[in-house]
């Protein structure tokens, strides 16, 4: 998905595009979790046993897979505007794919991937072992405590869901370094935050949190518009893919030693920690953008109608 929303879009809108199928895939998430979840339910009321309810449910997600696969078969036009023997095999394209970093905006894109991809890990898994440790202090059992984080989340979800087209505009209107820069300074502040949250459960603490979903949401979205415009349209894919994978190598690091900082240094430490990450990244960012800021494509040239080594 990432490569097609890079694919298709012309540069000037490049940024609105990756906003927009941002916005999809919110939804997307809403319609499993209000709609396609319900489904076991719905037919074990019809006296279905709960295996053959179960499995009916996974057929239908199959189909509604099948069916857009189709749609995307018969609808989007075929590959990028590479002739066939012009397209590189498999070896070469990763080692071009690594090749990439050497571009000075690529290795943003990329060490900007490993912190973004981590927002599963750091919103999923930690605030809510967070909320399961603070919850006896509200006399809420583990199950209420998840409810009432569940709560601050989806209004974390909903302001990055509105927002998320205006940071598309917004990537199309700046430098994209410019763009990773601003989504680096969010995300710093954000979970760095976290270091004087009271409580997860105290929704006094949600502009805090919301900073952060806004931080997470806008890195993803800014490290892909980066390495999309930095990548070559025959390895686009794979310089895409590579990112990717230092996003999910971030994923990984993060859970094993946020793991560990959660139970010796406490609840708000892995956030601290990949803040301190992300905050030594935006300087890097803000040289990037001043000694390496890549081509004006799109009359790239104020940031907020301010001139400068920052337009």
């Amino acid at each position: 998905m990432a490569t097609m929303s890079n694919d298709y879009p012309q540069e000037r809108s490049r940024g609105l595009l990756i906003g927009v199928t941002s916005m999809c895939n919110t939804l997307g998430t809403i319609m499993m979790s209000a709609g396609v979840a319900q489904i076991p339910a719905l037919l074990k009321a019809q006296d279905f046993d709960p295996v053959t309810a179960g499995q009916a449910t996974f057929l239908f997600v199959a189909g509604l897979a099948l069916a857009t696969a189709l749609i995307c078969r018969l609808g989007l036009k075929e590959g990028t505007p590479v002739a066939p023997q012009d397209r590189e095999d498999a070896k070469v394209l990763i080692i071009n794919g690594l090749k990439a970093a050497t571009n000075p905006r690529v290795a943003l894109s990329y060490a900007g991937a490993f912190a973004a991809r981590s927002d599963m890990v750091m919103k999923g898994m930690f605030l809510s072992l967070w909320a399961i440790q603070v919850g006896p202090t509200l006399d809420l059992d583990p199950a209420s405590a998840m409810a009432r984080m569940g709560i601050i989340m989806g209004l974390m979800t909903v302001v990055s869901f509105i927002l998320s087209p205006f940071f598309g505009l917004l990537i199309d209107k700046i430098n994209r370094v410019t763009a990773q820069a601003i989504a680096l300074g969010f995300v710093s502040v954000g979970y760095l935050s976290m270091g004087i949250i009271t409580s997860p459960l105290d929704y006094k603490m949600l502009p805090f949190f919301i900073i952060l979903s806004l931080g997470t949401s806008f890195m993803i979205k800014a490290s892909i518009a980066l390495v999309g415009q930095e990548a070559h349209v025959r390895e686009r894919g794979t310089v895409i893919a590579m990112n990717g994978m230092f996003g999910a190598f971030g994923i990984l690091v993060l859970s094993i030693i946020g793991g560990r900082l959660f139970d010796a240094w406490g609840p708000a430490a892995p956030f601290v920690v990949a803040g301190a990450y992300q905050g030594a990244l935006f300087v890097v960012a803000i040289l990037v953008r001043i000694f390496a800021p890549g081509p004006d494509l799109v009359g790239q040239r104020k940031w907020f109608g301010v001139g400068g080594v920052f337009g």
